[in-house]
């Protein structure tokens, strides 16, 4: 990393430790992970302040601000209160727009943090990714459509999802299923074209995302690389024991190059 000049004698330290231990300790691993990361999104603050790297850095949060923005946000309060936003205070649980706000300025660097930290990840994966296709390796990718209740996701767009899963799981399905047939056809005739909704939106933006980042992605008949997955329709409600969507997600999966795979809903 180049704003990380290297590691602490204490963080070495650790390290030796945690690599003697019989089992893997994840949270250990963490900590020193962490650590250094906070070490090097200071450098980069101090050093880099107005220069390329910097405007790259802005770049990236900005093409990628759809999803970031909430995400960050939802992880410096998840680390404040280690518990589901579900249990957080009604304010912030509803995402009251002042009680977000304050939020924001008080936990600015944490969420600045959090960005840095993905552009690291990001910039990261594309190199050892461009080294392996050097190599004649190609990236096989995939596309989730499960959504964990206490996620950024969930809290970021209650609105479409509800809480009493068990109770509606038959009604819902049944619904689900006629939406699906009625959604499904009119996408068939070509007269979707142009429907608008935020959520939908978000899924597309990031199954894009998701797909930018692979070089085969399920459902993608990719020739260069001598596949052909399969051709089909995946319905995805997202559901866990207490969330469940009120929208259904279908992902048709089209012949295409994985980089033009997107999400159609």
């Amino acid at each position: 990393m180049p704003d990380l000049d290297g590691l602490t004698a204490g963080e070495e330290a650790e390290l030796a430790r945690l690599r003697r231990e019989p089992r893997v300790d994840f949270e250990g691993y963490r900590r020193v992970k962490r650590s250094a990361l906070a070490r090097a999104f200071q450098q980069f603050r101090h050093r880099e302040d107005g220069t390329p790297r910097e405007r790259a850095f802005r770049d990236f949060r900005a093409a990628h601000a759809g999803w970031m923005e909430d995400w960050a946000l939802y992880r410096a309060l998840h680390s404040e209160r280690h518990k589901s936003w579900r249990d957080w205070e009604p304010p912030l649980r509803d995402r009251d727009p002042g009680a977000l706000d304050e939020a924001r300025s008080r936990l600015r660097q944490s969420i600045d943090e959090l960005a840095y930290v993905q552009w690291i990840a990001d910039s990261q994966w594309r190199k050892a990714r461009g080294e392996a296709n050097a190599r004649g390796v190609h990236v096989l990718g995939d596309l989730p459509f499960m959504v964990a209740e206490d996620s950024s996701d969930v809290w970021s767009l209650q609105q479409f999802f509800r809480f009493d899963g068990e109770q509606v799981a038959v009604e819902h399905r049944r619904r689900l299923d006629e939406r699906l047939r009625e959604r499904d056809r009119r996408q068939l005739d070509g007269k979707a074209a142009g429907l608008q909704d935020p959520a939908l939106d978000l899924l597309r933006a990031l199954a894009e995302m998701r797909v930018a980042l692979v070089d085969v992605a399920p459902g993608v008949d990719d020739r260069d690389h001598g596949l052909a997955l399969p051709v089909g329709v995946v319905v995805a409600h997202l559901h866990r024991p207490r969330a469940m969507t009120e929208r259904p997600q279908v992902v048709r999966r089209k012949p295409a190059r994985a980089a033009q795979l997107g999400v159609g809903l």
